[in-house]
This record gives C-alpha cells, structure tokens and sequence, in this order.
C-alpha cells in the first residue's frame, strides 16, 4: 500500500521546481531521480506521479540516450553522488512505493518525493506545498 501521497504537481510545476537545465558535473558515479514526463501521470491511483531512480556516470548522456531510445520527455529532478549500492539502497529503501512491478520506477509518495526535494533543493514537502 502507498504511504501519504504528496500535493498534486503538474508537469510543468515539476519542471519550474526542478529545471534539468542544473546538470551533474560527470565527477563520478550518481544515482539520479528521473520523470518521465510523457507518462504524467501513470495511473489515476494514488496520484500516479513515478521516477525512474538510477545509476550513471554521465547523467545528460544517460537522459539523453534513454530520451531518444523511448521517446520520452526527461526531467532530472535530483541526483546524488554514489553508483550501484546506493541505488540498490534506494530501491529497497522505496520498494513499497515500486511502481507495479517495475524495477526502477517508483510512485512519488512522501517518503520518495521528500528525499528527491531535500538532495536538490533543500526543502521540506510542506514548504512545497505552500508554493501553489
């Protein structure tokens, strides 16, 4: 079962919040926090907001790849340093939140979406909240 689901966000306040225009630096290894943008939202469930979380040494390659691969409209709403095992901490630290069945893609319940928030911006949920 999902946990607290976060106040609703469109696309476009995602991407006011969090402008993939800010890019990793290609210092090393990064687990990056992903929407998908033409996917938004998945389901009508539990507010159907996901992101992709993964591992990459050079994000705007990755995007930009997995972007052309699919089809898809990228926004990189945060990243933070670590390869694999911090990935696959996230993923467990998540797995309630995993989006049916998928292995790297997770409903942005409050847990998750709070986590994205504090590594790119350092706010709260609720402060994100009042910017409606």
């Amino acid at each position: 079962m999902l946990q607290t689901q976060p106040p609703p966000l469109s696309p476009g306040r995602l991407a006011r919040l969090h402008p993939s225009a800010r890019r990793h630096p290609n210092a090393g290894p990064v687990v990056y926090y992903v929407a998908n943008l033409d996917r938004w939202p998945v389901d009508s469930e539990a507010d159907g907001h996901v992101a992709k979380i993964g591992t990459t040494v050079d994000l705007p390659l990755r995007t930009e790849r997995y972007q052309r691969r699919h089809g898809a409209r990228l926004v990189v709403l945060a990243w933070e340093p670590g390869g694999p095992h911090v990935e696959r901490d996230r993923h467990d630290e998540y797995a309630d939140l995993r989006w049916s069945g998928r292995r790297d893609w997770f409903y942005l319940g409050t847990p998750l979406l709070d986590h994205v928030l504090r590594l790119r911006d350092g706010v709260t949920l609720e402060e994100v909240g009042s910017w409606a």
